[in-house]
């Protein structure tokens, strides 16, 4: 679940976001990601089906997180496997 700064962070998200148009809602399973996509969803007032998936979850690259992919390198091609 969301904390308040989580929730709080969800509706300034949702407020920048109003002027668009969803035409689908996809997220991560994990009910933090579902409730920041409703949060998002409500706000304007779509009623969309919100559709979870387990492969939209957040993952770990190791030594290789947060580095930039500029050529051919082992780690790119990690990274690119994983993306």
């Amino acid at each position: 679940m969301l904390n308040a700064a989580g929730l709080k962070q969800a509706e300034r998200v949702a407020e920048k976001l109003r002027a668009l148009t969803f035409r689908a809602a996809f997220s991560s399973d994990l009910s933090r990601a579902m409730v920041t996509a409703r949060t998002i969803l409500e706000a304007n007032q779509e009623s969309l089906e919100l559709i979870g998936n387990k492969d939209l979850r957040e993952r770990s690259f190791g030594v290789l997180e947060g580095k930039r992919c500029f050529g051919a390198t082992i780690g790119c091609a990690v990274l690119k496997l994983f993306s």
